[in-house]
């Protein structure tokens, strides 16, 4: 735009210096015709004497001739001033047409400044947002190191259940019988735990048997927070091949398990088979 517009300056510059330029030849043309010879002037002279003696003895009433008229020295053609009319007109033209792209120009630099604060507290918000989530990973990686040191530290620690449930069952049974505490793990397909141990595993352990004869026993789940967490993430394959209950096999949101009666199950080559399931149910 600014390029369009130095060009239509340019062209009335030119134009009016075109008009100048053709009426100085114009002005300069008249003395140039007016001059002549020296000689030529005096032959002029005396032709004009002898030529007016001759009329006036002729014709002596004849009246003079009216004097020549003379184009007045500020006289301008009609032309020349409608070409000066127009070369004003274009030098206000591009002055307008000047100012117009000043005026552009400083608002597109406005604009530009107001993109670069906008694009700044952009950044500056995207920054402080970036530390925060930065913060909040560096709070749940040291929840998580807590967690797993306190894992760590009771990974062989019976839970609360397992100490209570020996006396427990040692309450129902004559004094002279000592129950065993037998942990259990998911079951199979066909009924059976898929494995048994004398020790709690965490991780693996779900169930919880007590026996006192090493050949039938009654079982319940763990009352363990960890060991409910594992056990709701799959209840299908965990707890309803043992367990029964209502809608049990839908564990969304819940978080404990609570045996409402314990089931049974017998030793049957070297592998607990349930024989009764046990009632469970879930609390958030």
């Amino acid at each position: 735009m600014t390029k369009r517009l130095a060009t239509i300056i340019a062209v009335g510059l030119l134009a009016a210096a075109a008009a100048v330029a053709q009426q100085r030849p114009a002005e300069a043309s008249a003395p140039h015709e007016a001059s002549a010879s020296p000689a030529e002037a005096s032959v002029v002279d005396i032709n004009s004497a002898e030529n007016r003696a001759i009329n006036a003895m002729q014709e002596p009433q004849q009246a003079a001739p009216a004097p020549r008229q003379q184009q007045q020295p500020g006289g301008e053609p009609a032309d020349g001033r409608v070409q000066l009319i127009i070369n004003v007109l274009l030098l206000v033209v591009g002055a307008t047409g000047l100012i117009v792209a000043c005026v552009a120009k400083k608002d597109a630099a406005n604009a530009r400044s107001m993109a670069r604060d906008e694009l700044k507290a952009l950044s500056t918000a995207l920054q402080q947002h970036t530390e925060a989530l930065e913060s909040a990973l560096r709070v749940m990686d040291q929840r998580l190191s807590q967690v797993e040191q306190g894992n760590a530290a009771s990974l062989h620690r019976p839970p609360a259940a397992s100490r209570a449930a020996a006396p427990h069952a040692a309450s129902r049974q004559p004094r002279s019988a000592v129950a065993k505490v037998v942990y259990l793990t998911r079951p199979d397909e066909s009924g059976r735990f898929m494995g048994a141990s004398s020790r709690f595993e965490r991780g693996n352990s779900i169930f919880q048997l007590s026996t006192t004869d090493g050949t039938t026993g009654s079982f319940i789940v763990i009352d363990d927070d960890e060991v409910n967490r594992l056990a709701l993430m799959m209840p299908t394959e965990n707890l309803t091949r043992a367990c029964t209950g209502n809608n049990i096999q839908v564990s969304g949101g819940m978080r404990r398990i609570v045996t409402d009666a314990a089931g049974r199950a017998v030793l049957d080559n070297g592998r607990w088979r349930i024989v009764t399931p046990a009632k469970i149910h879930y609390e958030a």
